[in-house]
């Protein structure tokens, strides 16, 4: 079986659109993608393309990747739209690779664009109720049609526990949160397609309004629009375009499972498939970024990866190993937290921070001798598990 490879990677800047649809979106990082490349669209024999959410914003039901192709120059070949919540992106990816080390094409774009931003906060808490059971939650699509504020389902209803478990179980602080979401502020501010990039102190994190304790509005990611696209190829496919290629050395997706009983965790059990893909270790990683909707997802994912043991998130934390300039920085892009989070684009944009920094272009937050990059993406919620989570690792 070949091997698949990224040649490039573009993205439009993060933030809140209210007037344009996600496939509105999505047009703009494909032709930014093929402005930037040069590549004939002739090149191009399938588009894999991400959507979850925006359906519930702006209307586009069906076919977003056909609509985000039109007058593109791109036609006449399969258009494959995937939702899978916020790992989307890199479900798309898992496919496409695929097709790419089987033979079957030899040159594909992968897109991921979403809408999570709505002027009316209902739509936007409806849309992200659809990545739960919503059978089961009926309930809090009852809260939804209320009268009171429209709040932020998930971190009410998760992450704000997970979170309280996680400071009780590990020693970790409200403090620790407010520095992930400084660090992660710090590096968005030298990322000119971050949503929001202005510098803040661990005081002022301290001092945003309570969503549910622990958690505060700035530990908690906001609601973004937002696209990206790849151009992911074979070897040969490569060599003709001239570009520099990263190899997607391991693609892996996982479900939760309902009763998981003494199983790890589907990030961990995700992982460690993924280094066994790649053939190497947690400490062959270079950076990472994680999929940081909440500080504390951050720290979570972190150990359950394993680039920290358990419990110990905290200690490279307060090292400042998670930094830009320590040994293993974390969403070096900014993350979910301040370079934003638009559902099925989030991944796409951990990927294209990865491909950029391997492919030497981070700029002012470009981590030196990047060689391995990986990238977590979870998506929805079923059982009390994350209902799909992949990971991505990217070499040089």
């Amino acid at each position: 079986m070949g091997k698949a490879y990224i040649a490039a990677a573009s993205m439009i800047p993060f933030g809140k659109y209210p007037d344009r649809t996600a496939s509105d979106l999505g047009r703009e990082a494909i032709g930014s993608l093929l402005e930037e490349t040069g590549i004939e669209t002739s090149a191009i024999e399938a588009v894999y393309a991400g959507r979850a959410f925006s359906s519930h914003i702006d209307g586009q039901v069906a076919v977003p990747g056909q609509v985000a192709l039109a007058a593109s120059g791109i036609c006449d070949v399969p258009v494959f739209n995937i939702d899978n919540a916020c790992a989307a992106c890199p479900s798309a990816l898992h496919l496409a690779t695929q097709a790419i080390r089987a033979g079957q094409y030899e040159a594909v774009m992968v897109i991921g664009m979403d809408k999570l931003y709505a002027t009316d906060r209902r739509r936007s808490m409806r849309a992200l109720f659809g990545a739960m059971d919503v059978e089961k939650m009926a309930w809090m699509s009852e809260a939804l049609d209320g009268d009171g504020k429209a709040g932020s389902i998930f971190m009410e209803h998760y992450y704000a526990r997970i979170a309280r478990e996680y400071l009780k179980n590990t020693g970790a602080t409200e403090r620790d949160l407010a520095r992930i979401a400084v660090k992660n502020r710090k590096h968005a501010s030298l990322n000119a397609v971050a949503q929001y990039r202005k510098p803040m102190t661990e005081e002022e994190v301290l001092a945003s309004p309570v969503v549910a304790e622990p958690l505060r509005t700035l530990m908690c990611s906001p609601l973004t629009d937002g696209a990206a696209a790849f151009l992911v190829c074979s070897e040969n496919a490569g060599k003709t375009f001239g570009l520099p290629l990263v190899e997607v050395a391991a693609s892996v997706v996982r479900s939760g499972m309902p009763q998981r009983g003494t199983a790890d965790p589907v990030l961990a059990r995700a992982s460690a498939r993924a280094f066994e893909e790649a053939s190497i270790g947690p400490e062959d990683v270079d950076l990472a970024e994680v999929h940081d909707a909440s500080a504390v997802a951050e720290m979570i994912a972190i150990e359950e990866i394993g680039l920290a043991p358990a419990g110990e998130a905290k200690r490279l934390l307060r090292d400042g190993d998670t930094a830009l300039g320590g040994r293993i920085p974390v969403n070096s892009s900014g993350g979910l937290l301040s370079r934003g989070h638009p559902g099925a684009a989030t991944g796409a944009a951990q990927l294209v921070e990865l491909v950029w920094q391997l492919q030497e272009r981070g700029g002012d937050r470009q981590v030196e001798k990047a060689r391995v990059g990986l990238a977590q993406s979870s998506g929805g919620l079923v059982a009390d598990e994350a209902a799909a989570t992949a990971i991505t690792i990217l070499r040089r």
